[in-house]
């Protein structure tokens, strides 16, 4: 019976493992475009903004996605892409993130999604592919 519980505990804690376990999520990043989104400003106006913006501050990329912040963990770790290797990539909507990142863990939305990956449009066929850290701030 002891010999019992042990297996049905191990049972049980691999398949939680693996029921819980995301399969990583990958983000679209075009810093050409010049896409506008509206945003509320706080005080009841809306105020319209570029949806992809990128910053270099103290040598860390900073990408912005609809006001959201993504860091990138080690810019070296980089890969780049072409069409090709994009096709059977499922790109996530932020608006879709943000909804279960609001639902579990606004301040930390990393722990929502350990494991996103923002792909920036370098050129017409060319893409680089980052490890991100989606982090809380206030704008």
């Amino acid at each position: 019976m002891y010999k019992l519980k042990i297996l049905l505990s191990i049972f049980f804690m691999v398949f939680s493992a693996i029921a819980f376990s995301q399969e990583p999520k990958f983000i679209y990043f075009d810093g050409s475009s010049n896409e506008n989104y509206t945003k509320e400003d706080g005080s009841g106006n809306t105020n319209s903004e570029k949806l992809f913006q990128k910053s270099l501050v103290n040598r860390h990329l900073k990408y912005f996605i609809k006001g959201e912040l993504f860091m990138v963990l080690n810019h070296k770790n980089s890969e780049i892409l072409n069409e090709n290797d994009l096709k059977n990539t499922n790109f996530s909507s932020i608006d879709k993130l943000k909804i279960k990142v609001q639902e579990e863990n606004v301040y930390y939305p990393y722990k929502v999604y350990p494991d996103i990956f923002l792909i920036e449009k370098v050129s017409e066929n060319k893409y680089q592919k980052f490890k991100v850290k989606w982090v809380y701030h206030i704008e």
